[in-house]
């Protein structure tokens, strides 16, 4: 019961990216 902190990791990855190189 801790899908939580996988969905945060996958979230800041995706925001590191997109901040990283922002269309």
């Amino acid at each position: 019961m801790q899908p939580i902190e996988s969905v945060y990791q996958e979230l800041i990855l995706l925001l590191s990216t997109k901040r990283i190189q922002p269309t």
